[in-house]
């Protein structure tokens, strides 16, 4: 009996994700995986139909926490001050990971069941001082998905860039990045991109990465370095081959899919079978258009 995974995060693969993520070896020197993490790159731009000299999409090994605190550590200035926006557990990952870097930064906390007070993110944003916000989109401790075009449009407002962890949205969900407030959006290749755990990433404007703070507060969390490195012979980075090879794949299904609208919509065709399976038709509280 094939196990069906019903938890945030890792998702049930494919018959062809699984092998693809597993029919061959892939040395990361290879001129083969370079034309593999070229072309993986591209359709994680593509997956929002982002302009490539814009955007870049910098892929890592590890989970949507490691691309967060990379987009953290990379693109806070020694000299910025963060405001780290919280309603669960996910979000208050933002101020411990700026906490153990020692960065200048307010935790705006709420309670866990709590929808974002956006009157309280702009009174912080209005006394100035602040260079990021980062928060995330959807918060998987309670399912909320917090409103990042807002928070976006009040990041525009006061001049102040946005830290998006979308590591349970990206590919299923409406992210703003035509705001020009949005720097950088950390995710990971399960999830909503049904890939396997191993392998993140952060799509991040190509201006704010030539920003990226120097010296790097980290080897292995330094984008420039993730975009730069992999591949080359004296790299210490190893990038995760079958990830890629799997997330390459992955992606292809999503385009075949609607992108992340058809994903989108799937999800909610899901979720209206799952409240019909717990309620009579005649109870159900959920109309399908």
């Amino acid at each position: 009996m094939r196990c069906i995974l019903l938890n945030p995060g890792p998702v049930s693969l494919s018959d062809a994700v699984r092998r693809a993520a597993f029919n061959t070896d892939l040395g990361h020197h290879e001129p083969e995986f370079l034309e593999l993490l070229s072309r993986v790159r591209a359709a994680l731009i593509a997956a929002y139909e982002l302009d490539g000299d814009e955007w870049v999409a910098v892929t890592m090994g590890g989970s949507g926490q490691t691309a967060l605190e990379a987009s953290i550590a990379s693109l806070l200035p020694r000299d910025g001050r963060l405001l780290a926006v919280a309603n669960g557990s996910d979000g208050e990952q933002i101020g411990r990971i700026a906490g153990i870097h020692g960065m200048d930064r307010t935790d705006l906390t709420h309670d866990w069941m709590d929808a974002v007070d956006y009157r309280r993110v702009e009174e912080a944003l209005a006394e100035g001082g602040y260079t990021h916000v980062a928060a995330v989109h959807h918060e998987t401790t309670t399912g909320r998905l917090n409103d990042a075009a807002r928070l976006a449009d009040l990041c525009e407002r006061y001049g102040v860039q946005l830290l998006l962890d979308a590591a349970a949205s990206f590919g299923a969900e409406e992210i703003p990045f035509a705001s020009t407030a949005l720097a950088a959006c950390s995710a990971t290749a399960d999830a909503c991109l049904h890939g396997i755990p191993g392998l993140c990433f952060v799509v991040a404007r190509r201006s704010a990465l030539a920003a990226a703070v120097s010296p790097p507060r980290s080897l292995g969390l330094h984008l420039p370095g993730w975009l730069e490195f992999p591949g080359q012979p004296d790299s210490p980075l190893v990038p995760p081959a079958n990830g890629l090879m799997a997330l390459n794949t992955a992606l292809a299904e999503l385009d075949r899919h609607g992108g992340w609208q058809g994903r989108r919509a799937w999800y909610a065709e899901l979720a209206w079978q799952v409240e019909q399976a717990h309620h009579p038709p005649h109870e159900c509280s959920i109309s399908m258009p």
